[in-house]
């Protein structure tokens, strides 16, 4: 799945996007030269003053790409990195305003990857951060050792909040439902 639009991405619960049918990530990290990290770093370095929002890492036309959301004023770019060469392939920009996120939040993705890895050791696969209840907050899904676990951080503090299994996300309209501090 690309991600189209940081607005469409938001709108689907996260079972959809990681959990149910997920890929399988032990091959698509197999030989990555990357880690999510590195490829939301090299974003930035396309999109000049940019902020990422939202990553993941899926598979696309026989490749497997990072795929960032990276927010520069009213503009949302989608940027493509392979993990396992290091090139781009794709950077197209869309008007979609994501100031509100940006202004919110106190942390990058990055850090809330970090904060993510220091609760559940392994290999980010995916990361977004959104508003709730006009607060921000971060949600990193983690693979480690076959399995998919979100890591739900303060998008303030950047202090891990809970972790809960991805398929386990709240629906649409369930907003703001705290983790379960596991």
């Amino acid at each position: 799945m690309r991600l189209t639009s940081y607005a469409a991405m938001l709108l689907l619960p996260a079972s959809m996007l990681f959990a149910e049918d997920a890929p399988d990530y032990a091959k698509l990290l197999k030989g990555a030269k990357l880690t999510l990290a590195d490829a939301m770093a090299q974003s930035l370095k396309e999109v000049k003053d940019g902020v990422v929002v939202a990553a993941e890492i899926e598979e696309e036309k026989g490749s497997v790409n990072a795929s960032m959301d990276v927010a520069t004023g009213k503009t949302l770019h989608e940027v493509g990195i392979d993990i396992k060469t290091g090139k781009v392939v794709e950077n197209n920009a869309e008007k979609e305003d994501q100031s509100d996120l940006v202004a919110a939040a106190k942390i990058t993705l990055t850090q809330a990857i970090e904060s993510a890895l220091k609760k559940v050791p392994g290999s980010a696969v995916a990361a977004k951060l959104e508003l709730s209840k006009e607060k921000p907050v971060a949600e990193v899904i983690v693979f480690a050792d076959g399995k998919l676990t979100a890591v739900d951080i303060d998008g303030v503090s950047g202090k891990e909040t809970g972790t809960h299994d991805p398929k386990d996300d709240p629906k649409e309209g369930d907003e703001g439902k705290e983790g379960d501090g596991k």
